[in-house]
């Protein structure tokens, strides 16, 4: 099922663009195109209402969260209390490159296993 986010102003990660649409099929963006060009198959749309859409950030100096300190305490249980106060907030999971909170991500990295 392919979905059009429109009416938003897209950020490429170079340059922003107007008049523009996102596609997503499932869990994948499979294009940005022209307003104008909206392929047929496209099933639903979801209107942004004039915001901004960029690709998530990912925050590569992460020392805390939840109450723990990593530079206090550097223990397995320190990281999985950062990774869940981080999870609710939407934060891009740099391991499975889903989006935690989402069916995207599958949670590996707190596990302490590698996503290849």
């Amino acid at each position: 099922m392919a979905t059009a986010l429109v009416n938003g102003t897209i950020f490429t990660g170079e340059q922003w663009l107007s008049n523009h649409v996102l596609i997503i099929e499932g869990e994948k963006i499979t294009a940005i195109c022209n307003m104008n060009e909206l392929p047929r198959e496209i099933e639903s749309t979801i209107d942004l209402e004039g915001k901004r859409l960029l690709p998530g950030l990912i925050d590569t100096q992460v020392n805390g969260g939840g109450g723990a300190l990593f530079n206090d305490s550097p223990s397995v249980d320190a990281i999985k209390t950062i990774g869940a106060a981080h999870r609710q907030f939407g934060t891009t999971c740099g391991q499975c490159a889903g989006t935690w909170g989402t069916s995207g991500c599958r949670g590996e990295c707190l596990q302490g296993r590698s996503t290849g």
